[in-house]
């Protein structure tokens, strides 16, 4: 999950910057978070109604400038409702939730589809010399099974849904539970 915070002015407290950089800290096992500080307009202490409207549309401006048209939006403002953490996970959680199942109910990826595709059409030939040649068959096996260890190896970190189930998928195979389980 992407997280990008706008911000309009910039933090000039240490202690809280030191604050968001802990928190951002712990928060980044969890998901990308990027933080994105615009330039606030000068307010004069005498400004009226129209020159306040004036300058956040400019500050509007600048925030638009980082907003990508698929984006869900979550406003904070100082006005706001206060969320505990808890309330600002089950935020997040009821409008992502909805987004990772679509993400994972689209088609593969071209390059997934080509894997599955030469799957189809190998595994009979496999299954063809399980029954024809068993200690070939057994030879091939674990030749594959040592590939598929490197390769899961190398997709265990940042998995997406498609490549787990691609992989769940794989686990159910004769002879690759042990080495996918």
């Amino acid at each position: 999950m992407k997280f990008r915070i706008i911000t309009v002015g910039k933090l000039k407290e240490k202690y809280l910057k030191d604050g968001i950089a802990e928190y951002l800290k712990r928060l980044q096992r969890y998901a990308t978070v990027e933080i994105i500080e615009v330039a606030d307009e000068q307010t004069p202490d005498s400004a009226s109604e129209m020159e306040e409207l004036q300058i956040k549309a400019k500050e509007a401006q600048r925030i638009h400038k980082y907003i990508k048209e698929d984006t869900y939006l979550i406003a904070l403002a100082i006005e706001g409702t206060m969320l505990t953490s808890e309330q600002l996970a089950e935020k997040i959680e009821q409008y992502a939730l909805p987004e990772l199942e679509k993400l994972a109910a689209q088609p593969p990826s071209p390059e997934l589809a080509r894997w599955q595709r030469l799957a189809e059409r190998i595994m009979p030939q496999i299954e063809g010399l399980a029954l024809q040649d068993p200690e070939g068959y057994e030879e091939m096996k674990l030749w594959l099974k040592q590939k598929a260890r490197r390769w899961r190896e190398s997709v265990d970190e940042g998995n997406s849904p498609l490549m787990a189930r691609w992989r769940e998928e794989i686990s159910q195979l004769p002879g690759f539970v042990e080495e996918w389980g």
